[in-house]
């Protein structure tokens, strides 16, 4: 690949009049093609460090500011200190590119999560064109009407390393994050090269994503490009003869409601860590997962292939489970007066903020509704069968019934996941046929990983949120959610009218998901149990596609794949598509079925976090936050005895802090900050983070306060007191 040179200036010395489009580009579109990048670095010095009391002691909370900057556009990467330098760099960009509110440029951060922290309150950002998928997780915001950042990594689902690799530029490595430095702090050659580095990848990176799109403004927010692109080329090819038109969905108020109510259903794959056996070794473990679960239920299962209209509410709702709505994808809103579940150890329905419950009655565990006298639910006929297999209930009210007809998704969607499967089951054929003569290069490695998210990916184009909530900047840089006069959140319509792929089949595929688990664990359960579950001590832990159990259930898996394997011939044999284009039963052979590995022993404290021991005595933890080779575990010569180590109040790791991150902005926090060198200056602090390790504590994260005022979540209440608290120190 040809690579032109990137200049790196000072700020003051940067020239972007060379990058300016012409006068007749700039008026037939909305967006520059020139490509932006940005990345900041920042130290931290602790609330103990600034003489300030915070509401948890316990927790380390730190308090960050930028020391360097550094934005790049096309073939230029500018950089300063502080942020009135960068305000005035974005100022000469703006003059100089002739950037207008009608004519942005587009900029791509690979940290935008943490770094609109400090946007929010040292640039003006507007309440247009504003994205957030909640209150700390930003995904595009326009800083002074004409700069579009976006976060990258959502796009690219990759770090900056891995990013590198892929287009020749390695990440620097070796850089100092402990060393604390601010705007005084001499920066080396190296550093600044660390630093500079990051954004040059960005660039390259996405103009080699310009050259896929055409133009910047088509790159998507969301890292789907492979899979999409296919099925739109698909989509276009078969545009004239399909039965069913995607461009149904359109924007109208009638749709928005309907979305709406679709955003209220249960969304998300179904994850249970056992109540019986939290926190107990077990031996003899067998772990089943489905191969490519979502790539074969959009194959071989059948979704509301309509849009959703009302239905006659029946009279009893028995009548939701008998044959009359066989081939009728429901979507129901019920009252639920009773509610219990049948098995006192396994808990199967997630608590959603979306639905209403009497709360005195609310009985949870680990976010799992245990039992209530009342809910008010909107689920699907799906969701609906799994309650009543789960739960008792003394009553169903259904109060909203609206249907849709069941039918094959369309061949644009199919042919997609049979081309990524194929590529995938190739690319393990030839990566099996390496390893068995030798260890395979990092090359051929990431290559191989790269193609077997592909098929993922495609689950990532169904569950993109149509609605979203919208937010605003409030007085004071906290960003909050803007609520109607009934205190409902406002949300913004942010799907495509034209995309070919339908909000509502991302809802079916999860529950289609969440019920291959279920069915699954139920026949463990009941099998165990003879024919009447009551205790589900076999089942230890359940994620997106798998799940782990006491002993051999091999008769039980074998069972599942049998169906599914006849599933598959019946696909081959009456898709007109898939006969005619030639393809092979065998090339398809193995999607949708359990894959088994057995392990020595297994221990989980809870959800995304448990550890195993391999056949090979190999300790392998899976703990959100925590990496797989933690030195916490050093300590313990052998594997049995880091398992034993594995407790529910082990500390956890800055990563999973940061995803706690919690921002406050407050002008008036100010200290003598003295860098690595000895050299002191006075530094503002407007982004107040966790950054330290945390102890698991359940109660900090309580469902049930989280329930509070219809789902209004209790996080920005806490976060006004912690600012309130914090505005006391002056």
């Amino acid at each position: 690949m040809m690579k032109t040179n990137i200049k790196r200036v000072y700020w003051t010395d940067a020239d972007w009049s060379h990058l300016r489009e012409t006068a007749a580009y700039r008026r037939d579109h909305t967006h520059s093609n020139l490509v932006g990048a940005f990345d900041l670095e920042s130290s931290a010095v602790t609330a103990e460090q600034l003489g300030i009391r915070t509401l948890e002691q316990d927790i380390k909370h730190e308090f960050a500011f930028m020391y360097v900057w550094q934005v790049g556009v096309e073939d230029t990467i500018a950089y300063g200190r502080t942020w009135d330098e960068l305000r005035e760099c974005l100022l000469d960009i703006h003059e100089q590119l002739r950037l207008s509110p009608d004519y942005k440029l587009i900029v791509f951060d690979q940290k935008m999560k943490y770094d609109f922290h400090f946007f929010k309150s040292e640039l003006e950002i507007s309440d247009k064109d504003f994205l957030a998928k909640d209150l700390h997780d930003v995904i595009k915001a326009t800083v002074a009407d004409v700069f579009e950042f976006r976060d990258s990594k959502i796009y690219t689902e990759r770090d900056l390393a891995t990013m590198g690799e892929e287009i020749g530029i390695p990440k620097v490595s070796g850089y100092d994050y402990g060393l604390i430095r601010h705007a005084l702090t001499p920066l080396s050659d190296f550093e600044l090269n660390y630093c500079c580095v990051d954004v040059e990848i960005l660039l390259r990176y996405f103009r080699e994503e310009r050259n896929f799109y055409k133009y910047v403004k088509l790159i998507p927010l969301t890292g789907t490009r492979i899979p999409k692109e296919k099925i739109y080329h698909y989509y276009r090819e078969r545009a004239s003869i399909m039965s069913i038109r995607a461009s149904q969905l359109r924007d109208t108020p009638e749709d928005l409601i309907m979305l709406g109510k679709l955003q209220k259903a249960l969304f998300g794959a179904f994850n249970y860590s056992s109540i019986a056996w939290d926190n107990v070794i077990k031996d003899d473990v067998t772990y089943a997962d489905i191969s490519t679960m979502y790539g074969s239920l959009i194959l071989l299962e059948k979704f509301p292939l309509k849009k959703f209209k009302p239905l006659p509410i029946p009279e009893d709702s028995e009548e939701l489970l008998s044959e009359k709505y066989k081939n009728t994808a429901l979507l129901m809103t019920i009252r639920v007066r009773g509610v219990k579940n049948k098995y006192p150890c396994f808990y199967t329905f997630p608590v959603s903020k979306e639905w209403e419950y009497h709360k005195k009655s609310l009985k949870i565990y680990k976010d799992k509704l245990m039992s209530c006298d009342k809910i008010i639910m909107t689920i699907t006929d799906i969701d609906y069968k799994l309650l009543r297999q789960f739960y008792d209930v003394k009553s169903v009210d259904v109060l909203e019934l609206y249907g849709s007809r069941y039918a094959p998704l369309p061949n644009y969607i199919t042919q997609t996941v049979i081309d990524l499967y194929r590529d995938k089951k190739k690319a393990g054929e030839i990566m099996a046929a390496i390893e068995a003569d030798r260890e395979p290069t990092e090359a051929e490695q990431s290559q191989y990983d790269r193609i077997k998210t592909m098929v993922a990916r495609i689950y990532g184009i169904f569950v993109q949120k149509p609605l979203l909530p919208r937010y605003t900047i409030k007085p004071g840089g906290l960003v909050e959610a803007v609520r109607d006069d009934e205190n409902n959140i406002i949300y913004d319509f942010v799907k495509k009218e034209h995309d070919p792929v339908l909000y509502q089949w991302g809802v079916w595929v999860t529950a289609l998901g969440r019920a291959a688990i279920l069915r699954t664990v139920a026949a463990i359960t009941l099998e165990e149990r003879g024919g009447r579950g009551v205790n589900n001590d076999n089942v230890l832990y359940t994620d997106t596609d798998g799940l782990y159990a006491i002993g051999d259930i091999t008769h039980i898996i074998a069972q599942y794949n049998t169906e599914i394997k006849q599933k598959l011939r019946y696909f081959c044999n009456m898709n007109r598509m898939y006969r005619e284009s030639g393809y092979k039963y065998e090339e398809l052979e193995g999607i949708g079925e359990f894959k088994v590995k057995h392990f020595k022993h297994f221990k989980t404290i809870g959800l995304k976090k448990y550890a195993y021991i391999t056949e090979r005595d190999d300790f392998i933890t899976k703990i959100s936050g925590l990496s797989r080779d933690n030195v916490y575990f050093d300590k313990f010569p052998t594997a049995i005895e880091k398992l034993e180590a594995l407790q529910p109040e082990m500390e956890i790791g800055a990563e999973e802090a940061r995803n706690r991150i919690a921002s406050y902005y407050n002008d008036k926090i100010t200290a003598t900050v003295i860098d690595y060198t000895g050299q002191p200056l006075e530094v503002v602090s407007r982004s107040y983070i966790v950054l330290g390790v945390q102890k698991f504590d359940s109660r900090r994260y309580n469902l049930r306060q989280q329930l509070t005022n219809q789902g209004k979540k209790i996080e920005l209440e806490r976060n006004k007191c912690l600012r309130r608290a914090l505005l006391k120190t002056d």
